[in-house]
C-alpha cells in the first residue's frame, strides 16, 4: 500500500547518538504530523529509548526495514554506490525522505525510480562519499574516475523525481557543483528549551561536545586549552574505544588529570546544565551545520569555531580561527565577552529552534505538493 506512505531512509539510526540521529527523528515527527504512515529504512534494529534518554524525542515511526549491502565482486567494488537500488526495501510510498544522503545518496527503492516518486535528500553532513567526492580509494585523486562517477549519477538523478535540502550554504555550494542542482537551505534544528540561558552564574570552564570519534580533533582542545589556561569538560557519546583511550593518554601525558573531565552518554539534562555554566564551547572540526554549537551558543557560550565550515555562517567571525595559535588567542579572547554578548548568542541561537525548524519543513513540503 503506497496510500500515504513515506519511506524515511536514515541508516545511522542505533550505532550513534548525535546532531544528524536528532535531526532525523525530528523530520520523522514533522512527516508524521502532516499525515503520512511512516516507514524506515535503516542498516540495523536500535533501542528507541536511547535517542529519548538523549533527546526527548520519540522514534515515530510505524514499521522498519533493512538495508543490507549489495554483495558483488572485487571489480565492481568502487562502483557499489550505483547498485544500492537493487539493495534497497522495495518498499512503495508517495515520498521517500533521504536523511544519509551524505553518505548514501543511492539507496532508494526501484519503485521511485520507475514510477518517479519524489524523492527529498536531506544533506545533513559534510559530503564524503561518491558522486560528492572520493575517498578513501587509491583512485581519489584520479579525475577520469571522479567524472565518470558524477556524469552517471547526475544521468541517475535525471531519471529521478528529486529535491535537495542543505543544512548549510556551505554544504549547499558542495551540492550544487556535484549535480548541478541548487539545494534549498534548511538548518538543522536544537532544542532551544532545555539550554536557554537565564543569566545563570558562568563558571570559568570550556566545553566540547559530540560523538566521541577521531575526526572531532578534540586534541587540539585539548592542548589549546592548557595553553590558555583553561578548564575543560568533554561532554562525549561513546563511539570509538580506542580513540578514548588516546584521548585519555593524551590528557595523562600533559598532566592535565585535574584540568579535564570526560562525561560519557550523558542525558539532555545533564549537558544543559553544564553548558549554561560554562563560559566556552570549542569546535575543532570543519562541520556542515554544528548542531552543538547552537545549543552552546543558547546556552550563553562563547563559540570558537574553525572558520571553513557551516559553523561560520552564524557565529561571529571575530570567534572563528584558522591555526593552532589563532585558537588559543580566541579561548582567552573570548573568555573576556560581556553579558550582552552572551545574550546576542542566545538571540541567534532562536532562529534555529525545533519549532522554527519544523514549520520551515512543513512549509517546504506544503510547497512542493508534498504535504
Amino acid at each position: 500500500m503506497s496510500m500515504r506512505r513515506a519511506v524515511q531512509i536514515t541508516l545511522g539510526l542505533g550505532r550513534t547518538v548525535g546532531g544528524g540521529e536528532y535531526t532525523a527523528l525530528v523530520c520523522a515527527q514533522v512527516l508524521k504530523e502532516t499525515g503520512y504512515i511512516l516507514a524506515l529504512i535503516t542498516k540495523r534494529l536500535f533501542n528507541p529509548d536511547i535517542y529519548y534518554k538523549s533527546f526527548g524525542v520519540k522514534a515515530p515511526f510505524d514499521e522498519i526495514a533493512i538495508f543490507k549491502y549489495p554483495k558483488l565482486p572485487k571489480i565492481a567494488k568502487l562502483y557499489h554506490y550505483l547498485f544500492y537500488p537493487l539493495a534497497t526495501p522495495n518498499i512503495k510510498a508517495k515520498l521517500y525522505f533521504n536523511t544519509s544522503a551524505d553518505s548514501h545518496p543511492f539507496v532508494f527503492p526501484l519503485y521511485a525510480l520507475t514510477n518517479q516518486v519524489p524523492i527529498v535528500y536531506y544533506v545533513t553532513a559534510v559530503p564524503l562519499t561518491p558522486p560528492w567526492y572520493i575517498k578513501d580509494h587509491q583512485e581519489s585523486n584520479n579525475s577520469h574516475y571522479t567524472f565518470l562517477f558524477r556524469f552517471l549519477a547526475k544521468n541517475y538523478w535525471k531519471k529521478l523525481n528529486t529535491l535537495f535540502l542543505a543544512c548549510s550554504k556551505y554544504v549547499a555550494n558542495i551540492v550544487e557543483d556535484a549535480t548541478g542542482i541548487k539545494p534549498y537551505i534548511l538548518y538543522t534544528p536544537v532544542d532551544i528549551r532545555n539550554y536557554l540561558w537565564k543569566k545563570e552564574k558562568k563558571d570559568d570552564y570550556a566545553v566540547v561536545m559530540g560523538r566521541l570519534v577521531p575526526s572531532k580533533k578534540y586534541e587540539d582542545a585539548i592542548l589549546a586549552c592548557k595553553e590558555a589556561g583553561k578548564r575543560l569538560i568533554m561532554l562525549l557519546a561513546t563511539q570509538d574505544q580506542d580513540y578514548h583511550k588516546k584521548i585519555m593518554e593524551l590528557i595523562r601525558k600533559l598532566n592535565m588529570g585535574e584540568h579535564v573531565k570526560i562525561l560519557l552518554n550523558q542525558p539532555i539534562d545533564v549537558r544543559a546544565e553544564i553548558l549554561k555554566r560554562a563560559k566556552i564551547f570549542i569546535q575543532c572540526r570543519t562541520e556542515a551545520g554544528a548542531k552543538a554549537v547552537r545549543e552552546a551558543m543558547a546556552a550563553g557560550c562563547i563559540p570558537i569555531v574553525p572558520r571553513e565550515g557551516g559553523q561560520s555562517e552564524y557565529v561571529p567571525q571575530e570567534y572563528t580561527y584558522t591555526s593552532f595559535g589563532e585558537l588559543v588567542e580566541k579561548i582567552m579572547f573570548a573568555d573576556k565577552a560581556s553579558v550582552h554578548e552572551r545574550e546576542y548568542m542566545v538571540e541567534q541561537a532562536k532562529q534555529y529552534d525545533t519549532e522554527v525548524f519544523k514549520r520551515r519543513l512543513k512549509d517546504y513540503l506544503i510547497s512542493n505538493g508534498l504535504a
